[in-house]
């Protein structure tokens, strides 16, 4: 298993660098996630866990001048800091309001001074309906448009659970049909299975080799006959 941990970690480093951020990247996460789950219930499967993440790489400048402005935007007075040998990470401790969806905000700024600072929010919650969508998409992109710029890397994701047995070849092509993907690649591990693709229902993309890239479904079996589910776009960042 992690070796397919490592596959997708590289995916990540690799193509998120070239990742195509739309103009309406913050009202589409939740667009994107409600098709998601739309995926899922058709198969009788809820989601668990969603996730939206939004990522930009900074000059070490941009940092000291978005420092004060995440202090005052989450209403913190401090940073609590973790330090390696190489990286210096600065958490926002956010005052978590609600148990169903938390928050966090990081800054890790590597020890070589030629590097660029990566900041990253991200925002995770356990229940999805309309309520959720309608508290948190108005921060998202308030959040969105004071703290980060049009340079800003977006993710999303949903995660489901089962202990029923999944076909994954039956899976795949079910989720292909309902979210209108183009297969592009599929990794098969030992009970990993991933399966990346383009639908033109969403319009953010990455690219991959002479295509496009903006889903990822992937499948772990996992101990005790539980099954996990991710659906992501446009590539899957989260450990699963």
């Amino acid at each position: 298993m992690k070796k397919s941990y490592t596959f997708i970690a590289i995916i990540v480093l690799l193509l998120s660098i070239i990742y195509v951020n739309t103009t309406n990247a913050t009202t589409s996460s939740f667009r994107e996630i409600k098709e998601m789950d739309k995926a899922l219930q058709r198969e009788n499967l809820e989601v668990s866990k969603w996730q939206i993440i939004v990522k930009e790489s900074v000059t070490r400048d941009r940092m000291n001048q978005l420092k004060p402005k995440v202090k005052e935007f989450f209403s913190v007075s401090t940073f609590e800091t973790e330090e390696t040998s190489e990286v210096e990470k600065l958490s926002a401790p956010i005052p978590q309001k609600n148990e169903q969806v938390t928050e966090q905000f990081t800054i890790l700024e590597p020890k070589a001074s030629d590097e660029y600072v990566e900041v990253i929010y991200t925002m995770t919650g356990t229940v999805l309906n309309e309520d959720t969508i309608m508290n948190n998409s108005s921060k998202l992109a308030k959040l969105s448009n004071t703290l980060f710029t049009s340079k800003m890397l977006k993710f999303s994701c949903v995660t489901s659970t089962t202990s029923d047995k999944i076909n994954s070849v039956n899976f795949f092509e079910k989720i292909e049909d309902t979210l209108q993907v183009q297969p592009l690649n599929q990794l098969d591990e030992n009970g990993f299975h991933v399966q990346s693709g383009y639908t033109q229902k969403w319009e953010s993309s990455i690219p991959y080799e002479n295509n496009q890239m903006n889903v990822q479904v992937a499948i772990r079996e996992g101990l005790g006959g539980k099954t996990t589910i991710t659906i992501g776009t446009p590539i899957i960042t989260s450990e699963y």
